[in-house]
């Protein structure tokens, strides 16, 4: 089912924006909603020869993302070993453990460092055009 929505995008109005993602007030940019299509990708099948990304099902050992030790200690081994068997490149590196978000109704949203969803699609700024399917 394809929907149309308005996506908030970062203009082009600003010259030097600035978004803080812990402090949403003292953002310095320019919303630009662009009205733009939706798909449910997962009826497409999406590769990463043809899109540039796929989506995959897996099921992470980790119980808990929050606990930094499981993250370093299985997690990233595991999307090593996912990227690896789906592209076939002979070396991945995992850099960071992530970040965690959360809704903004979660208790949990803005109780760690860079934890709120962001409002906006991207921070640098939004496509000329929409890119078509």
């Amino acid at each position: 089912m394809n929907v149309r929505a308005a996506i908030a995008y970062a203009g082009r109005g600003i010259a030097r924006p600035r978004y803080h993602a812990n402090d949403s007030r003292r953002d310095v940019i320019d919303i630009a909603p662009l009205d733009m299509e939706i798909t449910d990708a997962r009826a497409r099948v999406p590769t990463l020869d043809d899109a540039g990304f796929t989506l995959v099902a897996h099921r992470s050992a980790v119980a808990e993302f929050g606990d930094r030790e499981a993250v370093d200690a299985v997690y990233r081994r595991e999307i090593v070993d996912l990227i690896s068997e789906l592209s076939g490149a002979h070396l991945v590196l995992a850099g960071s453990p992530g970040i965690l978000r959360f809704s903004e109704k979660s208790a949990q949203s803005g109780a760690l460092d860079n934890s709120r969803p962001s409002g906006i699609v991207s921070a640098t700024a939004r496509p000329l055009q929409p890119v078509q399917p």
